[in-house]
């Protein structure tokens, strides 16, 4: 019979196993590192500051204390400028303005007669919010609320309703 010696396997001396946790802790970290300088430097987390312009259009059979009691609510709201009257004329002004912006022409069904005369309040933040608006909307001679959202160059970005 012949004896095959088996041989035991080398240990691995702990030092080894503790390099390469290291090292393998120190890729990881750097790692992160180089991902957030990334982030941070392509401006994921910026958020950019909006101007929107809040327009509250009456029906036609609004009465003055009507537009005074909407005028009042707008007045506690945060806004940037004072709250104003936009008249046909200026509102038809400023969608010719928008569509030319876009490089659009304006629509024929956009008249002075199709656009309503309204109460415009403007503000600006990073978002925004319809609920302190939400009491306006069944207001007695409100139609509706629109908002038109303009990014920090003036270029339009979205229009809703609250």
């Amino acid at each position: 019979m012949s004896v095959v010696e088996q041989t035991e396997p080398v240990p691995v001396p702990r030092r080894a196993g503790r390099a390469r946790l290291v090292f393998a802790g120190a890729f990881a970290l750097l790692g992160v590192v180089i991902t957030m300088a990334v982030l941070l430097l392509t401006g994921w987390r910026y958020v950019p500051v909006h101007r929107y312009e809040v327009a509250v259009h009456f029906e036609k059979a609004a009465t003055p204390e009507h537009w005074d009691a909407v005028r009042a609510d707008l007045d506690g709201l945060p806004h940037d400028e004072d709250v104003r009257v936009r008249t046909e004329e200026e509102a038809l002004a400023r969608l010719t303005e928008i569509y030319a912006a876009d490089g659009d022409p304006v629509p024929d069904s956009v008249t002075r007669e199709s656009v309503p005369r309204s109460l415009l309040l403007v503000t600006s933040g990073r978002s925004f919010d319809c609920e302190p608006f939400a009491g306006l909307k069944k207001s007695p001679g409100v139609a509706d609320l629109v908002v038109a959202e303009f990014s920090g160059d003036g270029r339009l970005q979205s229009v809703f309703e609250c």
